[in-house]
């Protein structure tokens, strides 16, 4: 709140005495310094509110990225386990492919290709998913 300096300033340039003088000089002083208290204690709470208002925000945020970082830590680690499952797939069918491969060319070598892969009754209940290289193709 502004105080009117006018009235203090008037009373000054009117007092016939030293001592009313004194004392509307000090009471002036202490009024400003009132006011000038009175701003710095709302710029400071303006300051706070401020500042935590912004703190609020971040924390809010911050917690929504640590969310988002952890989802994005789970699907790279799920990212991670299915390629060594394919990389340990890929061996796999690489051993199936190198040994049928290896039977032909010996197959070839003795005079003797194979017909078929002997797998039994596809879609059979008693498919036993046992299937077996074989000279013998068998019958479908």
């Amino acid at each position: 709140m502004a105080i009117d300096v006018s009235k203090r300033t008037a009373q000054i340039r009117t007092a016939v005495y030293g001592k009313y003088v004194r004392e509307n000089i000090a009471g002036g002083i202490e009024d400003i310094a009132g006011d000038v208290n009175q701003f710095e204690d709302v710029t400071t709470q303006r300051q706070n509110d401020y500042e935590s208002n912004v703190n609020k925000q971040w924390s809010d945020y911050k917690e929504v990225m640590d969310a988002d970082e952890v989802t994005r830590k789970n699907n790279e680690d799920t990212r991670i386990s299915n390629e060594n499952i394919r990389i340990a797939n890929e061996g796999s069918r690489q051993t199936v492919y190198n040994d049928f491969r290896n039977m032909l060319n010996t197959s070839e070598k003795i005079g003797r290709l194979p017909y078929l892969f002997d797998g039994g009754a596809f879609g059979d209940s008693g498919d036993t998913n046992n299937w077996v290289l074989s000279m013998d193709g068998g019958s479908f």
